[in-house]
Protein backbone atom coordinates (compact mmCIF):
# COMPACT_ATOMS: atom_id res chain seq x y z
CA UNK A 1 0.00 0.00 0.00
CA UNK A 2 2.92 2.41 0.95
CA UNK A 3 4.61 1.63 -2.09
CA UNK A 4 1.61 2.33 -4.42
CA UNK A 5 1.20 5.76 -2.72
CA UNK A 6 4.64 6.50 -3.60
CA UNK A 7 5.03 5.98 -6.41
CA UNK A 8 1.08 8.19 -7.22
CA UNK A 9 3.15 10.89 -5.91
CA UNK A 10 6.30 10.12 -7.86
CA UNK A 11 4.01 10.75 -10.75
CA UNK A 12 1.97 13.56 -9.94
CA UNK A 13 5.35 15.57 -9.39
CA UNK A 14 7.20 14.45 -12.59
CA UNK A 15 3.98 15.43 -14.41
CA UNK A 16 3.88 18.95 -12.60
CA UNK A 17 7.20 19.74 -13.67
CA UNK A 18 7.01 18.58 -17.19
CA UNK A 19 4.16 21.01 -16.96
CA UNK A 20 6.28 23.61 -15.50
CA UNK A 21 8.66 23.26 -17.88
CA UNK A 22 6.43 23.95 -21.08
CA UNK A 23 4.86 26.92 -19.45
CA UNK A 24 8.58 28.17 -19.22
CA UNK A 25 8.92 27.14 -23.09
CA UNK A 26 6.05 29.17 -23.88
CA UNK A 27 7.18 32.20 -22.28
CA UNK A 28 11.01 32.34 -23.88
CA UNK A 29 13.15 35.21 -23.77
CA UNK A 30 12.37 37.16 -26.73
CA UNK A 31 16.21 37.53 -29.19
CA UNK A 32 19.10 39.26 -28.31
CA UNK A 33 19.39 42.48 -28.83
CA UNK A 34 22.71 44.70 -29.46
CA UNK A 35 23.73 48.03 -28.88
CA UNK A 36 23.72 48.31 -32.01
CA UNK A 37 20.12 47.26 -32.42
CA UNK A 38 18.85 49.99 -29.80
CA UNK A 39 20.87 52.57 -31.34
CA UNK A 40 19.23 51.65 -34.86
CA UNK A 41 15.87 51.94 -33.15
CA UNK A 42 16.33 55.38 -32.11
CA UNK A 43 17.58 56.87 -35.11
CA UNK A 44 14.80 55.22 -37.40
CA UNK A 45 12.22 56.53 -34.67
CA UNK A 46 13.95 60.14 -34.19
CA UNK A 47 14.22 60.10 -38.25
CA UNK A 48 10.69 59.24 -38.94
CA UNK A 49 9.49 61.97 -36.31
CA UNK A 50 11.38 64.59 -37.89
CA UNK A 51 10.23 63.32 -41.46
CA UNK A 52 6.53 63.78 -40.92
CA UNK A 53 6.65 66.70 -39.22
CA UNK A 54 8.59 68.68 -41.48
CA UNK A 55 7.03 66.78 -44.51
CA UNK A 56 3.73 68.12 -43.11
CA UNK A 57 4.94 71.65 -43.38
CA UNK A 58 6.54 70.83 -47.15
CA UNK A 59 3.26 69.78 -48.25
CA UNK A 60 1.16 72.59 -47.53
CA UNK A 61 3.95 75.86 -47.62
CA UNK A 62 6.43 74.68 -50.63
CA UNK A 63 6.04 76.04 -53.97
CA UNK A 64 7.33 73.43 -56.04
CA UNK A 65 4.87 70.81 -57.03
CA UNK A 66 7.48 68.22 -56.64
CA UNK A 67 8.93 69.24 -53.17
CA UNK A 68 5.23 69.68 -52.29
CA UNK A 69 4.52 65.80 -53.24
CA UNK A 70 7.78 64.54 -51.41
CA UNK A 71 6.56 65.96 -48.46
CA UNK A 72 3.23 64.22 -48.73
CA UNK A 73 4.91 60.87 -49.49
CA UNK A 74 7.50 61.87 -46.47
CA UNK A 75 4.28 61.43 -44.16
CA UNK A 76 2.93 57.96 -45.58
CA UNK A 77 6.07 55.94 -45.64
CA UNK A 78 7.89 56.60 -42.25
CA UNK A 79 4.33 56.28 -40.66
CA UNK A 80 4.51 53.06 -42.22
CA UNK A 81 8.40 52.48 -40.91
CA UNK A 82 7.41 53.86 -37.65
CA UNK A 83 4.30 51.78 -36.74
CA UNK A 84 6.27 48.38 -38.05
CA UNK A 85 9.24 49.55 -35.66
CA UNK A 86 6.56 50.41 -32.70
CA UNK A 87 4.83 46.97 -33.21
CA UNK A 88 8.54 44.90 -33.27
CA UNK A 89 9.56 47.16 -30.02
CA UNK A 90 7.12 46.08 -27.69
CA UNK A 91 8.16 42.43 -27.87
CA UNK A 92 11.81 43.48 -27.95
CA UNK A 93 11.61 45.80 -24.69
CA UNK A 94 12.51 48.64 -26.74
CA UNK A 95 11.17 52.37 -26.76
CA UNK A 96 10.85 54.54 -30.49
CA UNK A 97 10.88 58.10 -29.91
CA UNK A 98 8.29 59.60 -31.18
CA UNK A 99 9.57 63.24 -30.14
CA UNK A 100 11.97 65.46 -31.78
CA UNK A 101 15.37 65.85 -29.92
CA UNK A 102 17.18 69.20 -29.51
CA UNK A 103 18.55 69.17 -32.78
CA UNK A 104 15.77 68.93 -34.95
CA UNK A 105 13.68 71.20 -33.61
CA UNK A 106 16.20 73.82 -34.02
CA UNK A 107 16.00 72.42 -37.79
CA UNK A 108 12.73 72.52 -37.89
CA UNK A 109 11.92 75.81 -36.34
CA UNK A 110 13.90 77.24 -38.95
CA UNK A 111 12.37 75.45 -42.11
CA UNK A 112 8.90 76.36 -40.19
CA UNK A 113 9.86 80.55 -40.75
CA UNK A 114 9.67 79.71 -44.32
CA UNK A 115 7.86 79.65 -47.43
CA UNK A 116 8.02 79.53 -50.95
CA UNK A 117 11.35 78.98 -53.09
CA UNK A 118 13.46 79.73 -49.52
CA UNK A 119 11.33 76.91 -48.11
CA UNK A 120 11.79 74.48 -51.24
CA UNK A 121 15.49 74.80 -51.38
CA UNK A 122 16.22 74.49 -47.91
CA UNK A 123 14.04 71.81 -47.12
CA UNK A 124 15.16 69.83 -50.45
CA UNK A 125 19.06 70.08 -48.57
CA UNK A 126 17.71 68.95 -45.49
CA UNK A 127 16.07 65.92 -46.71
CA UNK A 128 19.03 64.89 -49.15
CA UNK A 129 21.63 64.84 -46.50
CA UNK A 130 19.12 63.11 -44.01
CA UNK A 131 18.48 60.10 -46.16
CA UNK A 132 22.05 60.06 -47.04
CA UNK A 133 23.12 59.40 -43.14
CA UNK A 134 19.28 57.30 -43.08
CA UNK A 135 20.71 54.63 -45.93
CA UNK A 136 23.58 54.30 -44.14
CA UNK A 137 21.67 52.94 -40.30
CA UNK A 138 19.87 51.06 -42.61
CA UNK A 139 22.62 49.36 -44.33
CA UNK A 140 24.38 48.74 -40.98
CA UNK A 141 21.52 47.47 -39.33
CA UNK A 142 20.35 45.25 -42.51
CA UNK A 143 23.91 43.65 -42.43
CA UNK A 144 25.34 43.02 -39.51
CA UNK A 145 22.02 43.41 -36.66
CA UNK A 146 22.14 41.28 -34.16
CA UNK A 147 18.35 41.04 -33.88
CA UNK A 148 16.94 38.94 -36.62
CA UNK A 149 13.79 40.89 -36.51
CA UNK A 150 14.95 44.24 -36.76
CA UNK A 151 17.67 43.28 -39.22
CA UNK A 152 14.75 42.38 -41.26
CA UNK A 153 12.96 44.98 -40.76
CA UNK A 154 15.99 47.26 -41.92
CA UNK A 155 16.61 45.53 -44.86
CA UNK A 156 12.68 45.38 -45.88
CA UNK A 157 12.60 49.13 -45.69
CA UNK A 158 16.20 49.62 -47.43
CA UNK A 159 14.82 49.96 -50.91
CA UNK A 160 12.19 52.66 -49.58
CA UNK A 161 14.95 54.69 -47.92
CA UNK A 162 16.98 54.83 -50.87
CA UNK A 163 14.43 55.82 -53.02
CA UNK A 164 13.88 58.31 -50.84
CA UNK A 165 17.42 59.65 -51.46
CA UNK A 166 16.81 59.53 -55.09
CA UNK A 167 13.61 61.21 -55.67
CA UNK A 168 14.77 64.06 -53.08
CA UNK A 169 18.24 64.21 -54.97
CA UNK A 170 16.76 64.64 -58.25
CA UNK A 171 13.79 67.17 -57.07
CA UNK A 172 16.81 69.40 -56.17
CA UNK A 173 18.71 69.04 -59.52
CA UNK A 174 15.62 70.58 -60.76
CA UNK A 175 15.58 73.69 -58.26
CA UNK A 176 16.94 76.78 -59.34
CA UNK A 177 18.43 78.19 -56.02
CA UNK A 178 20.67 80.27 -56.57
CA UNK A 179 18.45 83.28 -55.66
CA UNK A 180 17.63 81.70 -52.55
CA UNK A 181 21.70 80.95 -52.00
CA UNK A 182 22.16 83.84 -49.82
CA UNK A 183 19.85 82.67 -47.40
CA UNK A 184 21.63 80.28 -44.80
CA UNK A 185 20.30 77.14 -44.30
CA UNK A 186 19.53 75.60 -40.75
CA UNK A 187 22.21 72.70 -39.60
CA UNK A 188 20.74 69.22 -40.98
CA UNK A 189 20.63 67.01 -37.68
CA UNK A 190 23.03 64.88 -36.54
CA UNK A 191 21.62 60.68 -36.78
CA UNK A 192 22.82 58.88 -33.85
CA UNK A 193 25.59 57.16 -33.74
CA UNK A 194 25.71 53.30 -34.39
CA UNK A 195 28.18 51.53 -32.63
CA UNK A 196 30.90 50.42 -34.79
CA UNK A 197 31.18 46.71 -35.22
CA UNK A 198 34.39 45.14 -32.87
CA UNK A 199 36.91 43.99 -35.10
CA UNK A 200 37.85 40.40 -35.80
CA UNK A 201 40.72 40.01 -34.08
CA UNK A 202 43.40 38.86 -37.11
CA UNK A 203 44.17 35.15 -36.55
CA UNK A 204 48.24 34.99 -36.27
CA UNK A 205 49.78 33.48 -39.22
CA UNK A 206 50.83 30.15 -39.25
CA UNK A 207 55.12 29.67 -39.80
CA UNK A 208 56.16 28.13 -42.68
CA UNK A 209 57.41 24.60 -42.58
CA UNK A 210 60.54 24.82 -42.82
CA UNK A 211 61.99 23.33 -46.73
CA UNK A 212 63.31 19.57 -46.17
CA UNK A 213 66.73 19.95 -47.77
CA UNK A 214 67.20 17.93 -51.14
CA UNK A 215 68.77 14.51 -50.88
CA UNK A 216 71.61 14.46 -52.97
CA UNK A 217 71.86 11.98 -56.29
CA UNK A 218 73.83 8.81 -55.57
CA UNK A 219 75.93 8.34 -58.08
CA UNK A 220 75.28 5.84 -60.38
CA UNK A 221 77.51 2.54 -60.13
CA UNK A 222 79.58 2.00 -63.33
CA UNK A 223 78.78 -1.16 -65.40
CA UNK A 224 80.89 -3.64 -64.80
CA UNK A 225 82.18 -4.91 -68.59
CA UNK A 226 81.47 -8.29 -69.68
CA UNK A 227 84.26 -10.09 -70.10
CA UNK A 228 85.07 -11.86 -73.49
CA UNK A 229 83.39 -15.22 -73.41
CA UNK A 230 86.17 -17.82 -74.32
CA UNK A 231 85.96 -20.23 -76.52
CA UNK A 232 85.06 -23.61 -75.75
CA UNK A 233 88.00 -25.91 -76.98
CA UNK A 234 86.63 -28.56 -79.26
CA UNK A 235 86.43 -31.83 -77.91
CA UNK A 236 88.79 -34.20 -79.32
CA UNK A 237 87.83 -37.35 -80.79
CA UNK A 238 88.07 -40.04 -78.29
CA UNK A 239 90.92 -42.54 -79.97
CA UNK A 240 89.22 -46.05 -80.85
CA UNK A 241 90.06 -48.89 -78.72
CA UNK A 242 92.65 -51.38 -80.13
CA UNK A 243 91.27 -54.73 -79.74
CA UNK A 244 93.31 -56.58 -77.99
CA UNK A 245 94.51 -59.81 -79.01
CA UNK A 246 94.02 -63.42 -77.85
CA UNK A 247 96.08 -64.13 -74.88
CA UNK A 248 98.94 -66.82 -75.39
CA UNK A 249 99.18 -69.70 -72.51
CA UNK A 250 102.64 -69.93 -71.26
CA UNK A 251 104.53 -72.44 -73.20
CA UNK A 252 102.66 -72.93 -75.98
CA UNK A 253 103.69 -72.73 -79.20
CA UNK A 254 103.49 -70.32 -81.67
CA UNK A 255 101.50 -71.35 -84.46
CA UNK A 256 103.25 -70.68 -87.90
CA UNK A 257 101.78 -68.41 -90.30
CA UNK A 258 101.13 -70.11 -93.90
CA UNK A 259 104.13 -70.44 -96.05
CA UNK A 260 105.05 -67.25 -98.28
CA UNK A 261 104.80 -68.66 -101.23
CA UNK A 262 108.07 -68.83 -103.07
CA UNK A 263 110.54 -69.19 -100.19
CA UNK A 264 112.86 -71.73 -98.75
CA UNK A 265 110.95 -74.16 -96.61
CA UNK A 266 113.00 -74.02 -93.20
CA UNK A 267 113.42 -77.11 -91.12
CA UNK A 268 111.66 -77.38 -88.09
CA UNK A 269 113.69 -77.07 -84.68
CA UNK A 270 113.36 -80.02 -82.55
CA UNK A 271 112.40 -79.38 -79.26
Amino acid sequence: MRFRLRAALSLAVGTALAGAGATSSAFAAPPAVSEQDRAFATAAGRGGAFEIAAGRHASINAQDATIRAFGSRMIVDHTAVGNSLRGLAVGLGLTVPEQLDAEQRVVFAALSSMTGPALDCTYAMVEYFDHVAAVGVFEREAQTGTNPELRSLAGTMLPTVRDHRKAIADALTDLDCAATSATPAPTVPAVPSVPAVPTVPVVPSVPAVPTVPAVPTVPAVPTVPVHPTVPVIPTVPVVPTVPVGPTVPAGSAVPVGPAVPGGPVLPTSAG
